[in-house]
């Protein structure tokens, strides 16, 4: 099974010997594999992905938070967009209470992000500046919006308490991550057309672990934070 996915730890990322990890990664293979079916992953950009799952030419992508033209979309979800507000290191803010006080400031988003209503809505209350990092893979590229913000050019950047966490902590930013979050957006695997046998499969044994719950198991063990909790959209706090 030929399967695409994005850099985005604790989900799924790249290792040191180019091998792909992460919980999505290690949950999906296992699935596969004890179905007697191979899993071969492809570090791929999410906008590939989906031409490439449209294509037919992948079977299985690991984003896919929304429904595609031509993708099948699956019904558990594999991952948690945890939204936070992320602030330079010496912005007054010690936790994040509400998007009113960002009222007139300048926000960064990141274009092609399909984000939830609380943040559409509030949109004419900011100064938005998209920030397009979706075409490209290299990590030096998605750290963009935080040399931006850690520049002053931004009040604030809205993007995965995980991934911001990871890249503070990586490149040594004078930014934070201010909590709660802001929201949570549930993502889901896709598959190609002509692969809802595969849909089937992994969608059936994903309901199966969320039943009995392994899954908030596995999540816990890796994030800190169980899938459950996670799925019923509470904010990491």
């Amino acid at each position: 099974m030929r399967i695409c996915f994005e850099n985005w730890p604790p989900y799924y990322a790249i290792n040191e010997a180019g091998a792909a990890e992460g919980v999505v990664t290690e949950l999906i293979r296992n699935i596969l594999h004890n179905a007697g079916l191979h899993a071969e992953f492809f570090n791929k950009p999410p906008i590939r992905c989906q031409a490439e799952l449209r294509s037919g030419k992948m079977d299985m992508g690991l984003t896919a938070d929304t429904a595609k033209d031509g993708i099948l979309l699956g019904s558990t979800a594999l991952t948690h967009w945890i939204i936070a507000a992320v602030v330079p290191a010496n912005a007054e803010e010690k936790r994040f209470s509400g998007l009113d006080a960002y009222q007139g400031k300048r926000a960064l988003q990141i274009a092609g992000y399909d984000y939830p209503a609380i943040i559409r809505d509030f949109e004419p209350r900011w100064k938005i500046e998209q920030v397009d990092y979706t075409p490209v893979l290299e990590e030096e590229a998605a750290i963009t919006p935080y040399r931006m913000l850690e520049s002053g050019r931004a009040d604030l950047l809205l993007e995965d308490l995980y991934w911001s966490e990871y890249v503070i902590e990586t490149y040594d930013l004078n930014l934070k991550v201010l909590r709660p979050a802001v929201a949570v957006v549930r993502g889901y695997a896709g598959y190609a057309q002509q692969r809802r046998d595969l849909k089937d499969l992994v969608e059936q044994h994903l309901a199966v672990l969320a039943a009995n719950g392994k899954l908030s198991e596995l999540y816990r063990a890796t994030t800190g934070i169980s899938w459950d909790v996670l799925d019923n959209q509470n904010p990491a706090n």
